[in-house]
């Protein structure tokens, strides 16, 4: 005998606002569906956007892609949650916990926190409590300058649907040694997977051949991060469908308002 599934209501657990999770990705704005490669001359290529066949497909204006000062890495991979998991996952650094495996003791600081029209912003200094770690964290930030080694700032920047992060120095026309585009792209009409397409663009050291000669280990390390990051959004998308709805009594300002923005501007499946 099959079990019943969970009745997933429309409303937020002990709450008369619309649930997050059954809000769509708006579908009126630019979202990546393959990688250029992909596309042969002549010739189309199968996608989906939410269920929906897609074959339109075109590069977005990434700061500092065309830049010969850094080195990119490509990624996508499908991940079983809804795409606002995602969002709340990148936006919220007091889940570095979970890394300490691979990034040792982190402890977040919130310096800052901002919103407007379509965007909402928070700006962090992790300070390195010691503790072993991944050599690749090191690697990483191998092109920052001197501001940035006294005093390093990770901006994270929500401007829906896409997200960017940032490690750079603390004044405010500081080169990034660090830079992250990333998209989240529904793949099923009931929006329980999505296609995570990102760009991670890393600054060259002055000797640029060093950058080239430790990619593989950067490449493992930050696969193995988002392995991580992956195993908890999915976790955190079974038991919203075990619950049959969100159960969280979030308090932190920083993922409030980038709820807020994800309501605002997403598709309320209920009124399709």
């Amino acid at each position: 005998m099959q079990p019943e599934s969970p009745v997933v209501s429309q409303w937020s657990r002990g709450s008369n606002q619309p649930d997050l999770r059954r809000i769509a990705c708006n579908p009126n704005y630019w979202y990546p569906l393959a990688w250029g490669r992909q596309l042969k001359r002549n010739k189309t290529l199968s996608v989906a956007f939410a269920g929906d066949p897609i074959v339109l497909v075109r590069f977005p204006d990434v700061p500092w892609f065309h830049s010969r000062e850094y080195k990119p890495m490509l990624f996508d991979r499908e991940v079983g949650c809804h795409y606002t998991f995602m969002h709340e996952n990148l936006m919220d650094m007091n889940h570095q916990i979970l890394h300490q495996r691979l990034l040792g003791s982190l402890k977040p600081q919130l310096l800052r926190r901002a919103k407007g029209e379509g965007w909402v912003e928070a700006q962090y200094h992790l300070s390195d409590l010691g503790g072993k770690k991944h050599r690749g964290i090191n690697w990483l930030g191998m092109g920052s300058d001197e501001d940035e080694r006294r005093f390093d700032v990770m901006t994270i920047r929500t401007d829906y649907p896409y997200q960017t992060l940032k490690i750079a120095g603390s004044s405010a026309d500081a080169s990034p040694s660090l830079f992250l585009w990333v998209a989240y792209v529904p793949t099923d009409r009931q929006d329980r997977t999505n296609r995570s397409f990102g760009i991670l663009l890393i600054r060259k050291p002055r000797v640029a051949f060093l950058l080239r000669l430790v990619w593989p280990v950067l490449r493992h390390f930050v696969k193995s991060v988002f392995a991580e990051d992956r195993m908890a959004v999915e976790a955190e998308q079974r038991a919203y469908d075990i619950q049959g709805g969100d159960w969280n009594q979030e308090i932190f300002p920083v993922i409030l308002d980038l709820r807020e923005l994800l309501m605002k501007h997403g598709v309320d499946r209920a009124g399709r």
